[in-house]
């Protein structure tokens, strides 16, 4: 597993396990500038996911990668979502060989909002088998 692969695992089970230190550690370089875990609380605290799936992954360049992840909230809600993993030396400037953080922001945006709310978070149907 990549180093951008596996920060972003390491992310998300921070997010689900409520720890918020953690998640603001994991963060991108450039989002933590001037903020502190308060503030990541606040932006992701109000909806922490019971289950997560990345999807697949997307190599944008030597600094990005993008990841599609579907994300299953403990209200029903579920999402899915582009989250950015952004490679950096410091704030605002990217660096292929510096250190690998995601954008908080990306993985509260929808793609597609699978369930709202309250609603039942989708189950897997198995493929019906050909005859």
């Amino acid at each position: 597993m990549e180093k951008n692969q596996e920060t972003l695992e390491a992310y998300l089970a921070s997010w689900k396990a409520g720890d918020f230190e953690s998640m603001f550690e994991l963060c991108q370089l450039t989002w933590k500038e001037g903020k502190n875990v308060i503030g990541l609380k606040n932006l992701a605290g109000r909806n922490i996911p019971s289950d997560y799936k990345i999807i697949s992954s997307t190599t944008v360049s030597s600094v990005l990668r993008c990841f599609a992840v579907e994300l299953y909230f403990t209200n029903g809600g579920a999402i899915s979502a582009v989250v950015n993993v952004i490679c950096e030396s410091a704030p605002y400037k990217t660096a292929p060989y510096g250190t690998w953080g995601v954008n908080p922001v990306s993985a509260l945006r929808p793609v597609v909002v699978i369930s709202k709310p309250g609603g039942k978070a989708p189950v897997k149907k198995t493929a019906a088998k050909k005859k």
